[in-house]
């Protein structure tokens, strides 16, 4: 039965000694393995990803709304205001229109341009004419709720009618149905807070109302008071990636030079620990044989090989040593620069013992 000890003394034997060099190009080669893993990923993977955005949204908003100022009489006993749809003419005073534009806006905007707002009557194909309500009139607004129009319109309808009696005397033409069309013309330009132009504003507005000795009514096919545009305005946004490393995250641009380099530099330090491995192997085996053992070594002119009908090669000059003290023999040391070998000899009675190494 072996104790343990023993067993641990055999095993430490058995293992092969690693040398600080050895340590080395093991961690070095681990080093490079991971640092080329996480160089390949890194320039597998997209430094930035550029996702689309909603950077802002624009609701364009044109809302109006009429009321008759009425006369008294018996369907309006005490006159005031109206909001029927039809308003008939002989018992209306006054035609009011309440008119209001915005520009609203999710995150704050600025409102450059002008308003212009006018009116037409128009006879058919007959004639047509058109007066101002606002003549041309900048705007500049800044917020998310940006107010370019908020007015009130009266028009006067026994104006109104007179001005087409007069027109009908003196054309000798009656018409009968007339239109009244109100003409809201907005323009301009919306930028986001750092300057950049993001909307171009071209709002041109017909509000007709159908006009004659009976009655006037809004006239538009549609019976919507508020017209909506909405546009979102899209963009972009640039999410840099990083590579998690032991809960570290990396940029994968910094990553790719990182691991790229630390790869390359494990590569040559591997190389040159590999070429000066295998230079001291090849040049200075010979150097440290002759000089650890220059007391037991004479060396010979002549190759002694042929001359024994047994050649023994043995795997290390341990071994030859070992035969040499055995026999008390001297090593004999024989240089063949044609074939670039030294052979280390021990002779015995009918065979030769020798170890071959290469010259320097």
């Amino acid at each position: 039965k072996i104790s343990t000890k023993a067993a641990v003394r055999k095993l430490a034997v058995n293992i092969p000694h690693i040398s600080k060099k050895g340590v080395l190009s093991i961690f070095m080669v681990i080093i490079w393995v991971a640092a080329s893993i996480l160089a390949i990923s890194a320039f597998t993977k997209p430094g930035v990803v550029v996702n689309k955005i909603i950077i802002n949204e624009i609701e364009e908003k044109t809302a109006f709304d009429y009321t008759g100022l009425m006369k008294k009489s018996t369907l309006y006993p005490e006159g005031g205001y109206s909001e029927d749809q039809v308003l008939f003419t002989k018992l209306t005073d006054k035609l009011i229109i309440k008119l209001d534009s915005v520009i609203n806006a999710k995150a704050p905007v600025r409102v450059e341009g002008n308003i212009r707002v006018t009116y037409s009557l128009v006879a058919g194909g007959m004639w047509q004419r058109e007066f101002v309500l606002i003549d041309t009139k900048k705007i500049n607004v800044e917020g998310t709720a940006n107010s370019l129009i908020q007015e009130e319109f009266e028009f006067d309808l026994a104006e109104i009618n007179n001005y087409i009696d007069k027109i009908e005397e003196e054309t000798e033409f009656v018409r009968g149905d007339y239109m009244l069309v109100l003409r809201p013309r907005i323009l301009g330009l919306v930028f986001q807070s750092n300057g950049e132009k993001i909307h171009e504003i071209n709002t041109s507005l017909e509000i007709p109302f159908e006009l004659n000795s009976q009655y006037l009514r809004y006239a538009a096919e549609s019976p919507d008071k508020v017209f909506t545009y909405i546009k979102a305005i899209n963009g972009t946004q640039t999410v840099p990636q990083s590579i998690n490393m032991l809960g570290l995250k990396i940029p994968v641009s910094l990553a790719r030079w990182i691991f790229s380099i630390t790869s390359a530099v494990c590569i040559l330090v591997m190389f040159l620990l590999g070429s000066r491995q295998n230079a001291r192997r090849v040049i200075s085996e010979v150097e440290i044989i002759d000089k650890k053992y220059r007391s037991k070594i004479m060396e010979i002119t002549d190759d002694l090989s042929e001359g024994y009908p047994a050649k023994l090669g043995l795997k290390s000059f341990k071994d030859l040593q070992r035969i040499s003290d055995e026999k008390d023999e001297p090593i004999l040391k024989y240089t063949d620069p044609t074939k670039g070998l030294v052979f280390y000899y021990v002779t015995g009675s009918s065979n030769i013992y020798y170890y071959t190494a290469m010259l320097p």
